[in-house]
């Protein structure tokens, strides 16, 4: 396959020749579907995009001497487009990142995550941990096992990579999927053609909100972890436990319903810490799971179907169970084992939460309060 920078010298000729002829034009251009799975797109002198590229919201697209969008296919010139008909190389969406459309922080707050979006060979938007996707490029991954684990597939990939680059977001973000990825997506920048039903799906939208407005409550991007933490915990306690609704496991049960059950709870709490860069995974105990962040580097739990307002030190060892003779690793105590964490000791928790942590017993156990 030609190099991207052949690509690029040949789009922005391209480019060139159709600001010179359209410069004076001031029409709007924008997709059309003239039929079912079919796209064009109309310039802004109402003429189609024909047997050429073009730059559109920041990706590459390619249209046939009719105007219809090339898809899931190699172009006549060698390149590869996906589903929705966007240049990849390798799988990943290849993007201009000088596109203004996509820039603008105050409508795409969380466009340094856009590189973390692909779409799958069948048209579904998810992130390149999803296992979807990495079956898709790594098929050698399908039957790898990791017997210590209890790995078959592409789990083991996934830690492996989040444990070498001290980010478990790799995992906490590997499995999200339906309105929550939409949701995200559209706060990246990430663009959609064909998809427009389900990224303007109510329920997308509805959460999409309640995110931003999350966002907007804070300096997020300059917080430290712990006042990311903080707010995070106390955005989703607004939650009240209630198992009697279809949503109530998911992350917009609790966001936007306000009514979770402990994965509900959990979820949420992911889905922040994962738009503001917090470290953050979940931990199990018996018919429960509840959030984890890691707060200066260190792994704090909190109880959020409580309304929990501390956080408690968490020990990664609690998070391993046995069944039968066999030790399960959870994904908290997995990621610590592999990284070789351990709970600090009380001079180092309470030299790194200076201000926020106390000692609340004769056995020196700590809380870290949010006040």
């Amino acid at each position: 396959m030609k190099n991207r920078k052949h690509m690029l010298m040949r789009i922005a000729a391209l480019a060139m020749i159709a600001s010179l002829s359209f410069s004076t034009m001031t029409a709007f251009a924008d997709w059309e579907q003239p039929e079912w799975d079919v796209w064009k797109y109309k310039n802004s002198d109402g003429t189609y995009v024909t047997s050429s590229w073009k730059w559109i919201d920041g990706k590459c697209y390619c249209f046939d001497p009719n105007g219809i969008m090339y898809k899931s296919t190699i172009t006549p010139d060698g390149y590869k487009v996906n589903y929705h008909g966007a240049w990849t190389i390798d799988g990943i969406i290849q993007t201009n990142v000088n596109t203004p459309e996509t820039s603008d922080p105050d409508q795409y707050p969380l466009a340094y995550l856009k590189d973390w979006f692909v779409f799958t060979d069948n048209g579904s938007l998810r992130t390149k941990w999803s296992r979807y996707f990495l079956w898709e490029q790594h098929p050698e991954l399908e039957n790898a096992r990791n017997e210590k684990y209890g790995y078959v597939g592409t789990g083991d990939y996934v830690m492996t990579k989040a444990a070498n680059d001290h980010n478990i977001l790799y995992q906490t973000a590997a499995d999200i999927g339906s309105e929550p990825i939409y949701a995200v997506g559209r706060l990246a920048g990430v663009q959609m053609p064909g998809y427009q039903a389900i990224e303007n799906d109510a329920r997308t939208l509805a959460l999409e909100k309640e995110i931003r407005d999350f966002l907007n409550s804070f300096d997020w991007k300059n917080a430290s972890d712990f006042e990311k933490a903080v707010r995070i915990a106390r955005r989703v306690n607004q939650a009240e436990y209630d198992n009697t609704t279809d949503r109530c496991s998911l992350a917009d049960g609790c966001l936007v319903d306000g009514k979770a059950v402990c994965s509900g709870f959990v979820n949420a709490a992911n889905l922040l810490a994962w738009c503001v860069g917090l470290q953050s995974t979940c931990a199990f105990a018996p018919n429960h799971t509840y959030a984890v962040y890691c707060i200066n580097g260190i792994w704090v739990s909190h109880e959020a179907t409580s309304h929990d307002e501390t956080f408690h030190i968490m020990d990664p060892q609690k998070d391993i169970y046995m069944i039968g003779s066999y030790k399960k690793y959870g994904v908290l105590a997995e990621y610590c084992d592999r990284t070789g964490y351990t709970v600090p000791s009380n001079d180092v928790i309470l030299s790194r939460l200076e201000g926020h942590a106390r000692v609340i017993d004769n056995l020196g156990r700590i809380a870290v309060y949010f006040d």
